[in-house]
């Protein structure tokens, strides 16, 4: 499981190899609360995406993308407005 704080890794296409952007990121955990009709709260633990940026500090383009680092993947969608990138989901 990815630690809270900056790393490396490679950026591609959602299910695709290719184009492969080479990146800096910086992922932090939240924890969510929620409580059911029964009574009982639940918790469970997000990945948020703080930024990413290239290497070669090529821009990042919008749409749906893949961040692969050692075992992980986190599915994204880089979008143009705050927060600017949305976890879709997540083994991290």
């Amino acid at each position: 499981m990815v630690q809270d704080g900056s790393g490396r890794g490679r950026l591609v296409p959602t299910g695709k190899s290719a184009p492969s952007l080479d990146v800096k990121y910086e992922i932090f955990h939240r924890f969510l609360e929620s409580n059911r009709l029964n009574g009982l709260v639940t918790s469970r633990k997000m990945a948020v995406v703080r930024s990413i940026s290239c290497d070669n500090g090529q821009a990042v383009p919008l749409g749906d993308f893949d961040l692969l680092f050692d075992k992980e993947i986190i599915r994204l969608k880089h979008i143009s407005s705050d927060p600017e990138w949305l976890v879709l989901s997540s083994n991290a």
